[in-house]
């Protein structure tokens, strides 16, 4: 009877002993040395992915330009606001600085201030147009905000998807070469036997096919393994590790 052990012990029949010594497929890492302070789906790992991925943002930095340009754009229309209503009354009076006391008010001035046309109106018209304008910014703030958030909780989706690829692709990784460890054994045994005629070629065949399909498996993993870790590192700007 035939018996195995996986990489330490032999293998015994009545005709040969066999001692395994293949080394064993280790559990694999990426072949990318990360450079990432973390690498797990725990909470506090993705939100700080999150926070380098947000600064690193080309897209988040053009949008906080846009909104800080029109922060100074409101706060202008805010002074130019401030400063016309400050205006405004002291404009029924147009003449109140006049050298001449007794040319204190100026009566055409009045009227017109009073049934239009008057520099009243014209700052009363200027404020309203400020006004148009500052909400007329405030709607384009706000768009640009909204976008902004949107582009947020975009980055924030595609750590964690990424960082739920990579780890499920790490424990099918370590999965499949555990399998391939333990068939490289079986795989020994049959190829001996084979040699002594002690089993079939189609035995022997199939022993092969299979190992050759783990291990296309397992590099077709890692290959998706490492491609989340690119696009992890392609959004948070951390650069790989030598």
């Amino acid at each position: 009877m035939l018996t195995t052990a996986v990489n330490s012990k032999p293998i015994q029949n009545s005709k040969f002993t066999i001692q395994n010594e293949l080394p064993p497929i280790q559990n694999p890492k990426s072949k990318i040395q990360n450079g990432l302070p973390c690498l797990n789906s725990s909470s506090q790992c993705i939100e700080q992915l999150t926070e380098a991925a947000i600064a690193h943002s080309g897209e988040l930095q053009t949008l906080e330009a846009r909104i800080g340009l029109l922060d100074r754009r409101l706060s202008l229309a805010e002074d130019g606001i401030n400063y016309a209503e400050s205006k405004l009354w002291p404009n029924y009076v147009p003449d109140s600085f006049s050298p001449n006391p007794l040319n204190i008010i100026n009566p055409f001035s009045w009227f017109k201030n009073i049934v239009g046309g008057g520099d009243i109106q014209r700052s009363r018209i200027a404020i309203t147009d400020l006004e148009l304008k500052k909400a007329n910014v405030e709607a384009q703030r706000a768009e640009l905000e909204r976008r902004y958030s949107e582009v947020q909780s975009r980055t924030r989706e595609q750590i964690l998807t990424l960082v739920l690829d990579y780890e499920a692709a790490t424990r099918q990784a370590a999965l499949i070469a555990a399998q391939l460890n333990n068939h490289r054994v079986i795989s020994k045994v049959v190829e001996v036997e084979y040699r002594f005629g002690g089993s079939s070629t189609e035995s022997y065949l199939a022993a092969v096919e299979k190992k050759e399909r783990l291990e296309n498996q397992l590099i077709q993993t890692q290959i998706a393994q490492e491609e989340s870790l690119r696009k992890i590192l392609s959004l948070t700007g951390f650069k790989l590790t030598k």
